[in-house]
């Protein structure tokens, strides 16, 4: 049976080792123009609105300072405005930007510590078409962005923003290494096992392209993997799971070791979450979807400025930060947010218990009765297989346990919500539930009867 479990053990090595450090915890900020003026500036001398970004978030979170046209530099500065724009305006990228989009404008400003920002806008300043960092002690362009890259900083590249060191080449291979050694076969060399492992690696080579910033690269990359991947589970279905097995599966180190290899990465992985990452807009809003769920507040409009979108990610999503919100608490701003990552640890955790209490399912499911019996018969029962059958049920349960608190948690809120909708509402018609309901949306309601 042990060894009917080996797939789903490589199932968790690659969920623990083929991905960042967390999946809550990564980028920087993902709706964030950390280094963008406000959309609509006041006009082409460069008074516009600026964006309040988190403080600590970025080292280009810095809200850029608007700066009049002038030859004349800035005190402290080498260059003017006038001279920035210029470089910038020599630039082909944003020379074939501007041709996109006639009467467009650039306003520059100045971005600490020693930087100078160039933003081009369309004809009515709605939309920032382009973008220039310059050095302000050599004249330098450090960086330059157009398309969807203008606003979204989390496609730049910017080192750390998703997964930190994990990322770092001395991390990342290892862990590819540890993915694919014990299930190499050196006597078959070119066997279909190795291909699936090879297809499931060359991931990471649409996420190094993507982690430098090299974004119409990456996804084109990640495509050719995700189509292997489709075709080989069509076929498997086709034939019914027949030869999904054909011989046993030979590893190179016992299985026990494959197992303590899950236990190490998974505490490596928890130990990255907690020492070396950063939580995104998608744990930042689940924590406050969260805090409003509790006091019954509606969970659409009026976000915080440094996450104003932070309501479109459901319900379900802000319910799930409920007992680590009430746990960890929330000071209403954007810090280390210890209740995001407890959530982040605690699904990483749930995951990898499903994926080993599925395994004795699976061992049933793909062997008939009497030849289950007879191995067993055959093998006995060893100390692993005793330790790791209680280990099984210990897990189960106690996620059995921490699944049913949850459960109650969210029906204990949605009767709060219903409390509170009821009150308000006339005995015997319909009514909007303003707790589920997104006024930003124009001509949509859910119409809900509790």
């Amino acid at each position: 049976m042990v060894r009917r479990c080996v797939p789903l053990i490589a199932c968790a090595v690659l969920f623990l080792s083929a991905a960042p450090a967390c999946a809550a915890t990564g980028d920087i900020t993902a709706a964030l123009h950390s280094s963008s003026p406000a959309s609509s500036p006041a006009g082409a001398t460069g008074g516009g609105q600026l964006l309040n970004t988190p403080a600590g978030q970025s080292a280009n979170s810095e809200s850029p300072i608007p700066v009049p046209a002038s030859n004349i530099p800035p005190p402290g500065h080498r260059l003017s405005a006038d001279t920035v724009l210029q470089i910038a305006g020599a630039l082909p990228k944003m020379r074939a930007v501007r041709a996109k989009y006639p009467g467009s404008f650039g306003d520059a400003y100045l971005k600490a510590p020693f930087h100078w920002q160039v933003s081009y806008f369309s004809r009515n300043g709605q939309k920032e078409i382009g973008q220039v960092i310059i050095a302000d002690s050599s004249g330098r362009v450090l960086e330059q962005w157009s398309g969807f890259q203008v606003a979204w900083s989390m496609a730049r590249g910017y080192p750390g923003a998703f997964g930190r060191h994990v990322n770092a080449l001395y991390v990342w291979l290892p862990l590819c290494v540890l993915f694919i050694l014990p299930f190499l076969d050196f006597r078959r060399p070119f066997s279909l096992l190795h291909l699936d492992l090879l297809v499931l690696l060359s991931f990471s080579i649409s996420l190094a392209f993507f982690n430098h910033g090299h974004i119409y690269a990456s996804v084109p990359l990640s495509y050719p993997p995700m189509l292997y991947l489709l075709a080989r589970m069509l076929a498997l279905a086709r034939r019914g799971g027949r030869g999904l097995q054909q011989r046993p599966l030979r590893l190179l180190v016992p299985v026990p070791w494959l197992a303590l290899g899950v236990v190490f990465l998974l505490g490596f992985r928890i130990a990255l979450n907690v020492t070396d990452s950063n939580v995104i807009d998608v744990g930042y809003a689940g924590v406050i979807g969260a805090e409003r769920a509790v006091d019954g507040r509606s969970l659409y409009g009026s976000y915080p400025s440094d996450n104003e979108h932070g309501d479109t990610y459901g319900p379900v999503n802000y319910e799930a930060y409920v007992p680590f919100e009430q746990i960890f608490g929330w000071s209403g701003t954007w810090d280390d947010l210890p209740a995001a990552h407890a959530a982040a640890i605690f699904f990483d955790l749930l995951a990898t218990a499903l994926l080993f209490g599925l395994a004795p399912a699976w061992a049933a499911f793909t062997s008939a009765p009497a030849s289950s019996l007879r191995e067993i018969g055959r093998a006995g029962e060893t100390r692993f297989r005793r330790i790791f059958g209680k280990s099984l049920v210990v897990a189960q349960v106690a996620f059995s346990v921490a699944l049913l608190s949850a459960a109650g948690v969210f029906a204990r809120n949605l009767a709060n919500v219903k409390g509170k909708i009821g009150a308000t509402a006339a005995p015997g018609l319909p009514y909007t539930d303003y707790y589920l309901t997104k006024p930003r949306t124009i001509g949509m309601s859910l119409k809900v009867d509790l």
